[in-house]
């Protein structure tokens, strides 16, 4: 986004520039590079799979085998753009395919975080509902409070994660 791209052409030029923009991918790849592994080691707990050594084998060798796949396809790829349409247009295309992947990870994590939120608020809404009919609460600001404390909580959690 900041480097050689030619629509941005008017501060183009400077080596300082292009250093600073190729840096500043590779931060964007080793945040991503990392994340894929905690994000994939997350999501086989909440799918209920067991903790155990054998599945976080299985889970880190499709991660491992997906990097090497991906590092072939980008240099293979990226050789192509760069023989075909020089360096300038090359990083335009790879810097609007990971604008357009950061975009469709992030509206990924918005619905699923949003659903996950409404999941909970409904589980606790049943939960208090058990709770008034069986007689364990003895009023409505009894509820309230749990239900905040609940929700502070897992707001506590996430901000954790």
């Amino acid at each position: 986004f900041l480097g050689p791209i030619p629509q941005l052409s008017a501060i183009s030029g400077h080596l300082w520039l292009t250093v600073v923009s190729i840096g500043a991918q590779g931060l964007g790849s080793a945040f991503s590079y990392l994340g894929s592994l905690l994000f994939m080691m997350k999501s086989v707990q909440g799918a209920g799979l067991p903790d155990t050594e054998q599945v976080s084998s299985m889970v880190s060798s499709l991660w491992v085998v997906s990097d090497c796949l991906g590092g072939y396809i980008g240099s293979l790829l990226g050789s192509v753009a760069y023989d075909n349409l020089g360096f300038q247009n090359g990083t335009l295309i790879e810097g609007s395919c990971l604008g357009v992947t950061a975009i469709l990870i992030s509206v990924y994590y918005f619905i699923h975080h949003n659903k996950s939120a409404q999941s909970n608020k409904k589980v606790d809404e049943n939960a208090n509902a058990n709770k008034v009919e069986q007689g364990e609460v003895d009023d409505v600001a009894d509820i309230t409070r749990q239900s905040n404390e609940t929700s502070s909580l897992r707001s506590n959690n996430l901000a954790a994660h």
